[in-house]
């Protein structure tokens, strides 16, 4: 196999490691210099992911525009069938209104992301 073959596979291979990678990166610098819980504070959330989108997205040896979209479709679902869960499962009462802002700052910050990546290429 040739060294940039095999290159190129392992930049596949690393793309959604690096998107989990950058987003606990963020998540982390959160927990170190924020004093509300970054599971609530909804400028990490839009950051994290945002990087997630924009990290896996130049991770990819080609086809950026592409891997951006499926990441920020990854990243919008995720919260979408945690909303879907409280509905089914009546819980949605117990959310505060700052877990509802979290949930739409993490879909907002992939969307933003993939259209950064879309006007970029």
């Amino acid at each position: 196999m040739k060294k940039e073959t095999l290159i190129l596979i392992l930049r596949w291979i690393a793309v959604l490691p690096a998107a989990v990678a950058a987003a606990f990166g963020v998540t982390l610098l959160g927990y170190l210099f924020s004093d509300v819980d970054p599971n609530y504070n909804p400028l990490i959330g839009l950051f994290s992911s945002a990087i997630f989108v924009v990290a896996g997205a130049y991770a990819a040896p080609s086809g950026r525009k592409a891997v951006a979209t499926v990441l920020a479709t990854i990243k919008s679902i995720l919260p979408i069938i945690g909303i879907t869960l409280a509905i089914i499962t009546s819980s949605v009462a117990e959310y505060k209104w700052y877990e509802w802002l979290n949930i739409v700052a993490i879909i907002v910050g992939a969307i933003a992301a993939a259209i950064y990546i879309w006007k970029e290429e």
